[in-house]
């Protein structure tokens, strides 16, 4: 048999084949594995982005609800004031008092010419006039025709703490200041801002640096950053600042290479600043040095058959890390989801849930299983509108309120939502975080009432001061009248007018006096109490009406705990609870007591298939001296308010006319132990 022989250039040209093919393998490879760190690294930096994007919406809105209601709180005090001063009764007890019940540091009163006349805290310095005075804002307020004006946070002039004042104008001319120390509330913010929240963040491995700076400059940023480019000297910065979407680019930082992601930070469509992430490029850099190696070594051993097999095995390997790190990545994505305040509910263009965390779960009350990777209808009404809307109108909410109705209770949401879209610009994917504020909207309506309460019984305290000194004066004349004057005719018809008019000047004096003793601060003696004991001497007390009116009475069950209760007062607040239900239950209705541990508060419910309160006149049952019922005083359930709030607890009720009505209240359970005795 006659030998072949291979010329060299054959095996050359072998040679040559393999090593294009290993050497545009390993490209291919390098190329596909650099793009999906890539990607890994986008869709890290657009995690972090979005978080703090919300996380620091949320704290700055939440900074500016609260400074509203610090200022509404020292209108609301200026004006009593500006009425008191007008009907010519507030003296310097009666400021000095007022400052002291609402935490008020200094109320000074200036006269038309900018002279002050009136302060609490003392009579230092009054007659001088406003520019010999502290500040210059009073004289500059009389030249102008506004009303009021918000001073906000200013540093004291001697003692160089913090304030926050309003000013507003007298109604006989002139001005009222009043002024709160704002240390604490300056405390807070740094504890809560957004700085706080880019130092924590910026921990995390694989970030280089994070910052937020607006068109002045920088103003947060990891400690490692001293100072940055301004926005404008840079056109990228310059395009992303006007932009919707979260941008890249790569830049040089410290001598290496990194990928710097840009977010714009909004507040009502407003761009407020930019945050810039640095990510490290160096799982890139390494990726790109190791194929470089194999490269190398893959050609030294192209002849050596078993080089094929190594190269797949270097593949498999390769990929299985990438996939570790994928994992590894998700996993971490998925512990800072699960663990956040806010549920996060993610879908796709095909309506399939795709991120549906823990905390969305506890929200709507739904299974994981349930939802995820299913058709997203399966959630409450209100959430599939708005995600409906996002995908139809290619438009994002920022901090968007709705109510969700959910087994008959109403929470409301704060809702941002977040779109990612695809090349084309169309949404691929509707990313929507979701905040529980119906505790924050009840609270503040709880608030809200208390401060109409006590305004209310103030200012009746003040009328009845007003009326008792007259009242006392007819009392005597009538009394005189009755003893000195007898008419010679129809004498018995005078003695009954006389009667008459005695018992009304009663009335009227009995009713003075619930004036006088709302308006006092309620004397709490607390004491440690087993609820379950208590509510059973409640139920004895009224179980004999309950009978007599043939009501079907339903204890659903009372958690065992122990409460820090004023016995007496609270015994007032479920006694007059009960009798409200009785009074509106007809015969063989019902009344039902639930009594509930719910984390940290014990939850009381009394309910009633009454005739229920009608929708106009249901946020009117708290205010003082409204009364539905023919004899009431209206007197009842504002003092069953004042209680629980001096309890630091909060009622509510809801209704529905001619089916029933709720009332709920939350209370703090002692934090001994459970079966601690009285």
């Amino acid at each position: 048999m006659k030998k072949i022989d291979f010329p060299i250039s054959l095996f050359a040209s072998i040679f040559v084949v393999l090593v294009v093919i290993i050497i545009a393998f390993s490209i291919v490879e390098y190329i596909s594995n650099k793009s999906n760190t890539e990607y890994l690294l986008k869709s890290k930096a657009q995690i972090f982005s979005e978080t703090i994007i919300h996380s620091s919406q949320n704290t700055i809105l939440a900074n500016d609800i609260l400074e509203e209601e610090i200022a509404q709180r020292l209108l609301d005090n200026a004006y009593f004031i500006n009425i008191l001063d007008s009907l010519g009764v507030l003296e310097e007890n009666e400021l000095i008092q007022i400052a002291e019940n609402n935490k008020i540091f200094r109320i000074n009163i200036f006269n038309k010419s900018g002279i002050r006349v009136l302060s609490n805290r003392g009579r230092g310095g009054l007659g001088l006039h406003q520019a010999q005075a502290p500040g210059d804002q009073v004289s500059d307020f009389l030249k102008n025709s506004e009303q009021k004006q918000i001073l906000g946070f200013k540093k004291s002039r001697f003692s160089y703490q913090d304030r926050y004042a309003v000013i507003l104008r007298r109604y006989d001319g002139g001005a009222i200041v009043s002024v709160i120390d704002a240390e604490n509330i300056l405390s807070l913010r740094k504890q809560i801002g957004f700085g706080k929240l880019i130092q924590e963040v910026g921990k995390v491995p694989g970030i280089n640096y994070i910052a937020f700076q607006d068109l002045d400059g920088l103003i947060a940023a990891t400690p490692n950053v001293s100072e940055l480019k301004r926005i404008e000297s840079e056109s990228f910065l310059k395009d992303s600042y006007y932009q919707d979407d979260i941008k890249f680019r790569y830049i040089e930082w410290e001598n290496d290479k990194i990928m710097e992601a840009v977010h714009p930070l909004k507040l009502q469509d407003k761009t407020i600043g930019l945050f810039r992430i640095g990510l490290s490029m160096k799982e890139i850099e390494l990726l790109k040095s190791r194929m470089l190696k194999r490269i190398i070594i893959q050609s030294i051993f192209l002849l050596v058959v078993g080089m094929i097999i190594i190269n797949y095995s270097t593949l498999r390997i390769q990929r299985k890390k990438l996939i570790e790190q994928y994992s590894q990545l998700e996993s971490d994505t998925s512990v800072v989801l699960e663990n956040m305040a806010e549920g996060i509910i993610a879908v796709d263009k095909d309506k399939e849930i795709s991120i549906f965390n823990k905390q969305s779960a506890k929200m709507f009350d739904i299974q994981l299983s349930d939802v995820l990777k299913r058709d997203y209808s399966k959630l409450d009404t209100q959430c599939v509108k708005i995600i409906d809307d996002v995908f139809k109108n290619n438009i994002n909410y920022s901090s968007k309120e709705i109510e969700c109705i959910h087994k008959n209770n109403i929470n409301i949401f704060s809702v941002n939502t977040s779109i990612i879209k695809d090349n084309e610009g169309n949404p691929k994917k509707v990313i929507t975080a979701w905040t529980d504020i119906t505790e924050k909207k009840n609270l503040e309506e709880h608030i809200k009432r208390q401060e109409h309460i006590n305004k209310m019984g103030e200012l009746a305290s003040t009328v009845a001061h007003e009326i008792r000194n007259p009242l006392n004066a007819i009392n005597v004349i009538v009394q005189r009248i009755r003893k000195e004057f007898q008419p010679r005719d129809e004498n018995d018809e005078y003695q009954q007018l006389m009667k008459t008019v005695r018992s009304e000047i009663n009335r009227i004096n009995q009713i003075v006096t619930s004036f006088l003793k709302f308006a006092k601060p309620l004397q709490i003696k607390m004491k440690k109490v087993r609820f379950k004991d208590f509510v059973d001497e409640i139920i004895l007390l009224i179980e004999n009406q309950v009978i007599v009116k043939k009501l079907n009475f339903i204890n659903k069950g009372v958690d065992d705990a122990v409460l820090n209760l004023d016995e007496q007062q609270m015994k007032q607040v479920f006694l007059n609870l009960f009798q409200n239900s009785i009074d509106a239950t007809k015969p063989r209705g019902e009344i039902s007591f639930s009594g509930k541990v719910r984390n940290n508060d014990y939850i009381i419910t009394i309910s009633d298939t009454g005739c229920g309160i009608p929708e106009d006149i249901l946020p009117k049952i708290f205010d003082l001296y409204y009364s539905t019922k023919p004899n009431g005083t209206g007197l009842g359930l504002s003092i069953v308010h004042q209680i629980i709030t001096q309890h630091n607890g909060v009622i509510d009720a809801r209704s529905e006319f001619n089916k029933g009505t709720t009332f709920e209240i939350k209370l703090k359970i002692f934090k001994g132990s459970s079966n601690e005795k009285n």
